[in-house]
């Protein structure tokens, strides 16, 4: 999932579930905390 890596980056969960008659539903929760460094790319700055 594309926002599974932004979600767990902010230090959130993630959570997918199957809906009767079809269908998903898909929930997350994010911390109210400051992120986490994440490394830069080389070349990106």
């Amino acid at each position: 999932m594309a926002g599974a890596s932004f979600v767990e980056v902010h230090g959130g969960r993630i959570h997918a579930e199957n809906r009767a008659g079809g269908g998903a539903r898909f929930m997350f929760s994010l911390s109210r905390g400051v992120p986490p460094m994440v490394a830069e790319e080389p070349g990106s700055t």
